[in-house]
């Protein structure tokens, strides 16, 4: 995944999701291992829904401690039903602290004409050994 170290490299962003069509169903990426970051990571949701079908998009992260098996958990600071609107960005914070090593986004569209353009990224300060 892509990274984007401060001049220090402390300060990291992880383009999760870069911009993707999603379409009518539920849509699982690749697992971000948070083990490295300390305290709280900001995760953004860019979205656009670029035809005027109707439908929804939600957004949730699961979290698992092996990277494999992965559940919800209410501390990965859920970004609720973004709902209708044709654009928009939401943020959540995720306690590194609350939840398992490995985090993993998950976006459900519904609407059988419905479709959307998203992006998701993680920033954080990582330790520094």
């Amino acid at each position: 995944m892509p990274q984007s170290p401060d001049l220090n490299g402390e300060n990291t962003a992880i383009a999760l999701l870069p911009p993707t069509a999603i379409t009518a169903a539920t849509t699982t990426y690749a697992g971000v291992d948070l083990q490295a970051y300390i305290g709280n990571v900001l995760v953004t949701l860019n979205w656009v829904r670029p035809n005027a079908a109707t439908g929804t998009l939600a957004f949730s992260i699961l979290d698992s401690a092996d990277n494999t098996t992965f559940a919800a958990n209410a501390a990965t600071g859920v970004i609720s039903n973004v709902g209708t609107a044709t654009s928009g960005i939401a943020q959540c914070a995720i306690d590194t602290r609350a939840v398992k090593r490995y985090v993993q986004p998950q976006l459900t569209a519904t609407g059988t004409t419905a479709t959307w353009t998203a992006g998701l990224v993680v920033a954080g300060l990582k330790s520094i050994v």
